[in-house]
């Protein structure tokens, strides 16, 4: 496995491509003389230099024999955060950015002035070889120093947990192969920068400018190599099972960020950071004007190439996978223009940076600020994600209150990431926010602190008492079977079940209520008046609306008094059915046929519940005459004891199936009734059952059912002739003529 794609190290080969530029470009007359000319040479100093150092740039210098001069300039002191301080009006930071767009934009026609800069400052004492050589020496030092690190690497390789064998496999599972990796990459890279350090002063002059220019290079090694390790840790490209953040294309994105990485650091570092050495002022506003600006156009394509990536990302983080809710269906749509306009924002703050100065300090915080916008939202969604899997692992099937907090903790995991990157984000701007001692300034910082605990606290307690009335709010299932009135007992829900949808409303109401009024009290509202008014309307609403609050007063007496449940089957008088949701106002029942009716509290009058406790079932049998009543007693109750034996119908027995007896003789047959005692849920399936089975017990033992066939039993041929005489023949109907 090499240390770094090769795509990195032909991006970190950049900067020899343009010093071979340089070397092609025709030299002016000046830059020619300037190689004989041994000039003076002022060295500056600040105070802070040890007297070994100072020594040995002397002894270098003069070496040469080139007049020396020293003199001391006091380091200037920072002064961006009150120069900001100064105007921290819209128009006034508006001018600001209009002023660095204005400055940098008619420092643009002298950024090629640059190259001649760069010849001049390259054939400086004390002299630096050929370009073509320094090439030649640059690229020996990378390959010494990227063979060394290739081969840590290789010891390092049989190191560390096995691969995960399954793909995918859960994030828990690849998480610690992932990290013994970037540890293995880190080691490498610091041995290639070690290594690249030690080679440094056996190949390069450090005061002469092939010295300068080659610890620039070496410099942002690490923050190269900060990229393309933190992408291959979450992307993968290379092994697809150790993939951490599942962004689709992958590759693709991977090699976009080591591109923009490698090329952005390496330009910055050859025309930006040696800005003051080689050239004016003006000149390097110019030519960093142009990077970031190109730098900007970049981020702003990748992220609308990446816009679908970005949200199918953000779905698939939520809790119930394949059904995201609306706001994370919001936020996946609006994350990668946020992303761009944090993009555009940065750049503003650039371009203030320049009219300030030390406007190095606001770049330095745009550049993290922007690796932190993308690092942050990363981070949160992983470690929900990791808590997540690692807690259903250990409980599939936990109690209410276990996955309640289950639920907390996902949700504080995450909320935990997003508050480590925004103090992350403060320590950035720590200078920027503390220097101003500007006392509004603290006030809206103490306030945004402030804001920002209570919605977070609001967000983790909603959270949690969604998860804890879901998990006691089981959803009704339908039925699949032909019952008129009959729901399995799994679907039957406790007292506290049917009441907590109401409890649910009524508590996070009241916690977003709260929240909202204690975010205005923070931003300077004065919340008495408010509370005031709220009561009043309240009252009036109350007057106004009588049929509401007597919806609103029955269903807290029904509730009390336990009427029904959700789950159980009700008759209302007028309709009826399965009580499938109670709400505030208003009950809904779901009818056998699928009707959903919704009926006030108020319009009811009484109500009859057929889902309480126990049901005692009796029916009737009608038998023929002559059926042996003894026997059938017998095998009622025969078929009784198998039924209560039975695994699928006996746990709903209450008391077993007998007959009570005859009931009544009538002229066709003998009633007889029989009866059980059940749980509700089971009485008609039940039932249905036990006349199945007396059907086939009575068939096999001879017992007839009754019929309403009409029997003539006749004596003889004497007696049917003699009915047939005894009736009277019909007379003879003759026409009239």
């Amino acid at each position: 496995m090499m240390l770094l794609p090769s795509r990195f190290l032909a991006l970190l080969l950049s900067p020899c491509l343009c010093l071979l530029l340089l070397t092609i470009l025709p030299q002016p007359a000046e830059a020619e003389q300037a190689a004989t000319v041994k000039g003076p040479v002022n060295i500056v100093v600040d105070g802070t230099e040890t007297a070994e150092a100072l020594k040995k740039v002397i002894d270098e210098v003069s070496g040469d024999n080139h007049p020396v001069s020293i003199s001391f300039a006091p380091k200037p002191q920072a002064t961006v955060a009150s120069k900001v301080a100064e105007d921290v009006s819209f128009e006034g930071v508006f001018g600001l950015f209009v002023r660095g767009l204005r400055e940098g934009w008619n420092a643009i026609p002298r950024a090629p002035q640059y190259l001649s800069d760069f010849a001049h400052w390259w054939q400086s004492a004390p002299e630096s070889p050929r370009l073509l050589l320094y090439l030649f020496k640059l690229l020996v030092l990378l390959c010494i120093s990227g063979f060394a690190g290739w081969l840590a690497l290789r010891l390092l390789k049989s190191m560390g947990p096995a691969l995960p064998t399954s793909d995918p496999a859960p994030l828990d599972q690849k998480l610690r192969p992932a990290l013994a990796r970037l540890a293995k990459d880190v080691a490498a890279v610091a041995v290639f920068i070690a290594v690249a350090w030690a080679l440094f002063s056996h190949f390069f002059n450090p005061l002469a400018a092939e010295g300068k220019l080659t610890q620039q290079l070496i410099r942002v090694i690490p923050a190269i190599a900060a990229f393309v390790i933190v992408g291959r840790f979450l992307l993968s490209p290379g092994e697809p099972r150790l993939q951490l953040f599942m962004l689709p294309r992958a590759k693709r994105h991977f090699g976009i960020l080591t591109a923009y990485s490698a090329i952005t650091m390496v330009l910055l570092a050859v025309f930006v950071e040696l800005g003051d050495e080689v050239s004016t002022a003006s000149t390097t506003a110019g030519i960093f004007i142009v990077v970031t600006t190109l730098a900007l156009l970049f981020r702003i394509w990748w992220f609308w190439d990446a816009r679908h990536d970005i949200s199918q990302v953000i779905l698939s983080g939520a809790p119930e996978v394949g059904n995201p809710g609306v706001l994370r269906r919001l936020f996946a749509i609006a994350t990668p223009w946020l992303l761009i306009l944090i993009s555009m924002l940065l750049w503003a703050i650039g371009r203030i940076a320049e009219t300030l100065p030390d406007g190095e300090q606001l770049v330095a915080a745009s550049s993290v600020t922007q690796v932190l916008v993308i690092l942050i939202p990363i981070l949160a969604v992983g470690a929900s994600m990791l808590v997540r899997q690692r807690l259903i692992g250990t409980d599939p099937d936990p109690i209410p209150i276990r996955a309640a907090l289950r639920t907390l903790m996902v949700k504080l995991s995450g909320a935990a990431a997003w508050l480590l990157g925004l103090l992350l984000l403060g320590w950035t701007w720590r200078s920027h926010l503390m220097e101003s001692q500007s006392a509004e300034g603290l006030t809206v910082l103490k306030n945004t602190i402030s804001i920002l605990a209570v919605v977070v606290a609001a967000w983790a307690l909603t959270s949690f008492l969604n998860a804890l009335f879901r998990a006691y709010s089981p959803r009704a299932a339908l039925s699949t079977d032909n019952d008129d009135h009959v729901v399995t007992a799994t679907t039957v829900q406790t007292r506290l079940g049917s009441v907590l949808p109401i409890l649910r409303g009524f508590t996070i109401g009241t916690v977003v209520g709260l929240t909202i009024l204690l975010v205005m009290s923070q931003l300077g509202f004065d919340i008495g008046p408010l509370l005031a008014g709220f009561g009043i309307l309240g009252l009036a609403v109350s007057f106004g609306s009588q049929t509401l609050v007597k919806d609103i007063v029955s269903g807290f007496f029904f509730m009390v008094e336990d009427a029904f449940r959700v789950g159980e089957y009700i008759d209302t008088g007028k309709l009826k059915g399965t009580v499938e949701k109670i709400s505030l106002r208003s009950l809904q029942l779901r009818h056998q046929s699928g009707l959903v009716h919704t009926i006030p509290f108020g319009t009811l009058s009484s109500v009859t519940n057929a889902s309480r406790d126990w049901a005692t079932v009796k029916f009737s049998l009608r038998l023929d005459r002559a059926a042996d009543i003894e026997k059938a007693r017998k095998a009622i109750k025969k078929i009784g004891a198998e039924m209560q034996s039975d695994p699928e119908y006996g746990d709903g027995f209450m008391m077993p199936l007998k007959m009570q007896g005859v009931d009544e003789i009538a002229d066709s047959a003998i009633i007889i009734r029989a009866k059980f005692t059940a749980k509700p849920p089971m009485a008609s399936s039940i039932q249905r059952e036990a006349l199945k089975r007396i059907y086939v017990a009575f068939n096999k033992a001879g017992i007839e059912f009754a019929s309403n066939a009409v029997t003539v039993r006749g004596g003889g041929q004497a007696e049917a002739a003699a009915a047939t005489t005894s009736v009277q023949q019909p007379a003879t109907v003759v026409p009239a003529v």
